[in-house]
């Protein structure tokens, strides 16, 4: 099944995109929205696929002006409250089964 795109309408949106070409649905989810500053709040969450599974979130996908594939950005795990460092192009986490992962995403280096 299919996701239609909501990412203009709402802070979150399980597809990384405004072009309206949805996301394929499956067992793992990349969810995205922007934040001040050029920032971006992303969320990797495994809702019941394999134990330990690599999620990828592109930053080409967010569709968004000025963030494409040689797009850098200091990535923070929210959780472990601390900057994991500059990913360029893409960041991807593993995630377990039943968990999510949040992460804000700045431009720039990591202060």
């Amino acid at each position: 099944m299919d996701r239609t795109p909501t990412f203009a309408h709402h802070c979150l949106a399980h597809v990384l995109s405004t072009g309206n070409g949805g996301s394929p649905g499956g067992a793992l989810e990349v969810w995205v929205g922007p934040l001040s500053g050029a920032a971006w709040a992303l969320g990797l969450f495994n809702p019941g696929g394999a134990p330990n599974s690599t999620i990828v979130a592109p930053f080409a996908a967010f569709e968004a002006p000025g963030v494409g594939a040689g797009t850098s950005f200091c990535v923070r795990d929210v959780w472990a409250r601390k900057n994991l460092g500059v990913f360029t192009g893409s960041f991807s986490a593993v995630v377990d089964t039943h968990d999510l992962g949040v992460y804000t995403l700045t431009p720039g280096s990591c202060a």
